[in-house]
């Protein structure tokens, strides 16, 4: 999930008051190159705030990313994409090891 100044990865556990807590891409032991491009997918969710938005690119993206961030983590975790809406998040997609 996409979010302002965000690592883009969040663990789906209850941390304060928040339903979710976002990880540190760094903190998982994550590639270089793909903590990379997370930080590069972040920064162009400020585009969404211009009329010219691709948001399917844009999720095209993220979901690359999830895929990319299942390689790593294996079977062990569960990896799910929230690819942005018009209006809020889509529905959430289970990522699957290819």
């Amino acid at each position: 999930m996409a979010e302002y100044g965000s690592s883009g990865i969040w663990v789906d556990d209850a941390v304060g008051p928040f339903r979710h807590g976002m990880v540190r891409a760094k903190a998982l032991g994550l590639p270089e190159n793909l903590i990379l491009r997370f930080a590069t997918w972040i920064e162009r969710f400020w585009d969404r705030l211009k009329d010219d938005f691709d948001l399917a690119s844009f999720n095209a993206a993220g979901r690359a990313l999830a895929v990319a961030l299942k390689a790593v983590v294996g079977t062990g975790t569960e990896v799910v994409f929230e690819a942005e809406a018009e209006n809020g998040l889509a529905p959430p997609e289970i990522i699957h090891a290819a």
